[in-house]
């Protein structure tokens, strides 16, 4: 299943056909939060070859599935992959070892699936917007109690610091609404 659109869909869909796969190749394009959400449920394992991913979001909504991540070494993967934790994380750009790691995780027994898993929503969590907002608070906090130390303050740092703060919390609003929406949408039962 490949969610998402790009320049290389009849790239991929060559490569599964020459393969004799094409009727195991299912483009969905791009979906809304609810079905998204579904999607990431139905998945047993999330692949991630892309490299532009810069905040983690897709990869934290696949983790508040339950979903261990399979991707590439790369800004937003590496905040949030942990390598044989909640998934595997890929230094280099090699096929193989791309298929392995997929293979390697799709070989894993129910109780080493199990653990997997669990360590993929703990990972969600930590993007809740519970915590982001806590950890905001606490960003906060302390730069008031350094202003407060290191009088007096020159404003023009303090503006470019507000803008940081602010994309900041736009970023954080955004993970954390998709990992609470992932959190919180009915589990797909894969069982018979």
């Amino acid at each position: 299943m490949v969610i998402g659109v790009g320049a290389a869909k009849e790239e991929l869909r060559t490569i599964f056909e020459r393969q004799g796969l094409d009727r195991r190749l299912h483009m969905i394009g791009t979906l809304d939060r609810k079905e998204l959400v579904d999607a990431c449920h139905a998945m047993d394992i999330f692949a991630f070859a892309s490299k532009s991913e810069t905040q983690g979001i897709v990869l934290i909504e696949a983790m508040a599935a339950g979903g261990p991540v399979v991707a590439l070494d790369a800004p937003g993967a590496a905040d949030v992959v942990e390598d044989g934790v909640n998934g595997r994380l890929l230094r280099e750009e090699d096929p193989q070892a791309f298929a392995d790691a997929l293979a390697s995780l799709a070989s894993l027994s129910p109780t080493q699936r199990d653990r997997i898993k669990q360590a993929a929503r703990r990972t969600a969590g930590r993007f809740s917007i519970q915590r982001s907002t806590e950890q905001l608070l606490d960003v906060y906090d302390r730069m008031c109690r350094e202003e407060a130390l290191e009088r007096p303050i020159d404003p023009a740092p303090w503006g470019a610091l507000l803008e940081q703060v602010k994309t900041e919390w736009e970023l954080v609003a955004n993970i954390a609404g998709a990992a609470a929406a992932a959190l919180h949408s009915p589990q797909i039962s894969t069982q018979p």
